[in-house]
């Protein structure tokens, strides 16, 4: 038991705070984190908070609509 507030992020979302409050972003008011790896991927810092979106794939480049007779990704989304 830690005693604190616990939440889980994805690699994109943590990297993205981790560089707005520790890295190359740090005294930014906002910031926008770009990944390219098993995935393409990013996470948005907004005055200290990660944002969400409305479903949760805020800045996650692979799930954006790019035409809707493309291909469905494999996780459903």
């Amino acid at each position: 038991r830690l005693g604190l507030p616990v939440r889980l992020e994805n690699d994109a979302n943590a990297a993205a705070l981790g560089e707005w409050r520790f890295g190359a972003g740090h005294g930014a008011r906002s910031l926008v984190f770009v990944t390219v790896s098993t995935g393409i991927g990013g996470g948005v810092v907004v005055d200290g908070r990660i944002l969400h979106g409305r479903r949760g794939l805020a800045a996650e480049i692979g799930h954006m609509t790019i035409t809707n007779e493309g291909e469905r990704c494999v996780c459903g989304v």
